[in-house]
């Protein structure tokens, strides 16, 4: 009995769930993961964990979780690029044995966090052409982020690019992202002068997250992603989700309580909302 997308679907699940630490974005993809194995549905969830152990903390509650998720703990810039090219090698690998296309495969790559992964692509320019180890310790000598020329910002984001579009955009599967929330800059300070900081009307992060709080990391991500969700934790052991973007004809929620394991995230979104259904 697989869980399986609805008959309708042109392309994969591509999800951010971001949100403040403690909200449920690790449990939301793990909870997918359960399911699968609940019902036998012949996936795999490779997990690129860019936050040391933190959601290696988040799998005690799933034993058995080794069935069916291999746990990527990446550092760097290098080690993330070694695994994902472990990642994408075993999936096109398991796609073409079974002779599934990307919409018809049942695996997911996850991000988790988005956050570092910027930084990192950042670290590895400054590295190669400014003689530092980071983008850090460029400002620690001295350096000012005026210096960095506007192609030079061009550079550092299609290094950030050539690792995001092949192993999650283009990923032959679903796609699940991670990413902590920030507050969006007000356009003006407590003085009422402009805030230099505050991001256009006209930007990406305008038009997808309005105000309040953004998914930290790239600045197109929710652009990037068919489905944004926000997460939030009003109590202990409550988790909510509000829909900021979705493809269309699905429902919005606003404030919805995430169901109880094991279905949680499933339950609440990818059943209720996004029409998944488990097959006899």
């Amino acid at each position: 009995m697989p869980l399986v997308p609805p008959i309708t679907a042109l392309t994969p699940e591509a999800i951010l769930d971001f949100g403040l630490y403690g909200s449920g974005k690790t449990e939301d993809h793990l909870s997918i993961a359960e399911v699968y194995r609940l019902t036998k549905t012949d996936g795999q969830f490779h997990i690129l964990s860019t936050e040391f152990e933190r959601v290696l903390a988040s799998l005690e509650g799933h034993p058995d979780w080794q069935a069916n998720t291999t746990l990527y703990e990446v550092e760097d810039w290098p080690t993330l690029l070694a695994a994902s090219e472990i990642v994408t090698k075993t999936t096109r690998a398991r796609c073409e044995e079974r002779g599934w296309t990307a919409l018809q495969s049942f695996d997911w790559v996850v991000l988790d966090v988005a956050g570092p992964v910027l930084r990192w692509s950042r670290d590895a320019w400054m590295q190669a052409n400014k003689g530092v180890d980071s983008f850090r310790d460029f400002q620690a000598e001295g350096g000012q982020s005026t210096e960095i020329q506007s192609h030079e910002w061009m550079q550092m984001e299609r290094e950030y690019l050539s690792w995001f579009n092949p192993t999650v955009l283009r990923f032959p599967g679903h796609r699940f992202v991670c990413a902590q929330a920030d507050p969006i800059p007000a356009a003006t300070d407590e003085k009422g002068r402009p805030n230099k900081w505050a991001p256009k009307e006209t930007s990406t992060i305008k038009r997808v997250f309005g105000r309040g709080h953004k998914a930290a990391g790239y600045k197109e991500l929710g652009a990037q992603m068919h489905t944004v969700l926000y997460k939030t934790n009003p109590s202990t052991g409550i988790y909510e989700v509000s829909t900021v973007k979705d493809r269309s004809g699905r429902q919005p929620l606003a404030h919805e309580p995430v169901a109880g394991p094991p279905f949680g995230f499933v339950k609440t979104y990818l059943q209720d909302v996004a029409g998944w259904g488990i097959t006899e």
